[in-house]
């Protein structure tokens, strides 16, 4: 039994060796500690890295090598990628897992560079499925292996989620997101790569140092932005659309469908455009009321009271619809 075991350990050897040297691409990654390169920061720095078994199915030169940073200079250990539909984010994610896992059992790597500090455990959620054996839905499934993720990630481990949240309505779904986020940057701060069709939490974290923005480039025809060409490239930044219509026509959707969804979607937004226009107006008149009646020193405390009993009636409101209540620092005691 004991030779069985080295003779396989030395054809993953041989496998691993001859699958170096005869690939073009391939390159010595470097794993190092993160206290001595990088501050003590867990970082990962892949340069045009590819996915090994799905450019094998491409011609020579015809699969585009993608970056992965995380937690190098510049680049915050988190990366919230975005992009449209069938773009290559999840391709990747993988990629990211392969490369990372074939770096430390020694293997060379399809990359131009790859450089890292030792990763104790790689995390994945990704796919969407359900066990019906178990009574287990969709989304049970999505936050059992997420909450396994949480419960034993370390700050040296690699973490990937592919659409959290995704099993739900889109509010509870943002929610759910959002709040895995917030415990992996503050309590976990692994390095991660979320990737997400939800535009307003990548906006939540427009400005947050620990995290990069990412999206899968693509090009629109100007003169129909239902035609989408996809460049499977990663840049910077967040993706505005997910371009989903584009999917669906690509799939051969009926005409008359796929015309009905594209109608209702320049409805939509259309709509949440209105509302978030009128929601600015109304915040900057009442601003410049606030302003005026500040202005006038006590003359003004009564208009002051007066706008402070409809920011009242407005959370209440909110209240109300939400079932929320509002922390004391949202409300506190209008102006004496």
């Amino acid at each position: 039994m004991k030779a069985v075991q080295c003779l396989a350990v030395l054809d993953c050897l041989v496998s691993l060796g001859l699958l170096s040297s005869q690939s073009e691409g391939y390159t010595k990654p470097e794993v190092v500690a993160a206290s001595a390169a990088n501050e003590g920061t867990p970082f990962i720095d892949i340069k045009d890295g590819v996915h090994p078994c799905v450019a094998a199915t491409y011609d020579s030169g015809d699969f585009i090598p993608n970056d992965a940073r995380l937690g190098i200079k510049g680049k915050g250990h988190m990366v919230l990628l975005s992009g449209p539909n069938m773009g290559g984010k999840s391709t990747l994610l993988r990629q990211t897992c392969v490369l990372t896992l074939m770096a430390q059992i020694g293997s060379f790597v399809p990359a131009a560079k790859c450089r890292l500090s030792p990763v104790d455990r790689i995390f994945t959620r990704i796919g969407a499925s359900d066990r019906i054996l178990a009574g287990q839905s969709t989304l049970y499934v999505e936050l059992a292996e997420t909450a396994t993720i949480l419960n034993h990630a370390t700050s040296h481990s690699l973490v990937i989620l592919d659409e959290l949240g995704r099993g739900t309505s889109t509010f509870d779904g943002t929610a759910i997101a959002y709040s895995v986020i917030e415990h992996l940057l503050s309590k976990i701060q692994c390095r991660t790569m979320f990737a997400t069709h939800y535009h307003s939490l990548i906006e939540e974290y427009a400005g947050n140092e620990k995290v990069s923005l990412g999206h899968m480039g693509c090009v629109v025809d100007p003169e129909n932005d239902r035609k989408v060409t996809f460049l499977y490239k990663l840049k910077d930044g967040m993706c505005p659309k997910s371009y989903g219509l584009n999917v669906a026509m690509l799939a051969k959707l009926p005409d008359e469908v796929i015309k009905c969804a594209a109608n209702k979607s320049e409805q939509f937004e259309r709509s949440l455009q209105s509302n978030n226009a009128q929601s600015k107006l109304v915040s900057l008149e009442m601003a410049q009321q606030v302003k005026d009646a500040l202005a006038k020193g006590e003359a003004g405390l009564d208009k002051l009271r007066q706008l402070w009993a409809q920011v009242r009636s407005s959370i209440e409101a909110i209240q109300k619809c939400s079932h929320v209540t509002l922390s004391p620092l949202t409300s506190p005691e209008p102006p004496n």
